[in-house]
């Protein structure tokens, strides 16, 4: 049956890849800001941002660790009520730190190692 094969499940989710392949996944309005913040720091990024499934926007190296980083835009209602249901649940799932920035003084802060306030909290 095409429902207990899981078919309709992987219908859905070639769906979204289809419509994430042509539209391409919403950036934050302050997405460029942040990146070009931390490029200029010496930090590198690899944007995911269009990877989707809840995973975080970027990969970063800073300071010779590889971090993971979620970028969240202050000003809009979306991105003041944090991260949605599919990111928390894969940041629940990952065993490492997901970082939340939302400001350039957030980036200024994650250069310097003060991640106080940047973490996002394990469940």
């Amino acid at each position: 049956c095409h429902l207990a094969s899981g078919g309709a499940l992987r219908a859905g989710q070639a769906a979204a890849r289809a419509i994430m392949s042509k539209y391409g996944a919403k950036k934050d309005a302050n997405h460029h800001a942040i990146v070009g913040a931390l490029e200029s720091a010496g930090i590198a990024v690899i944007d995911m941002s269009g990877h989707g499934y809840g995973f975080p926007d970027l990969i970063v190296c800073r300071r010779g660790l590889t971090l993971l980083v979620e970028i969240k835009n202050p000003l809009t209602p979306y991105g003041k009520r944090g991260l949605n249901k599919k990111q928390s649940e894969w940041a629940d799932k990952w065993p490492a730190t997901v970082y939340i920035l939302k400001t350039l003084e957030d980036v200024g802060r994650f250069a310097n190692l003060d991640d106080v306030g940047l973490k996002r909290e394990k469940k």
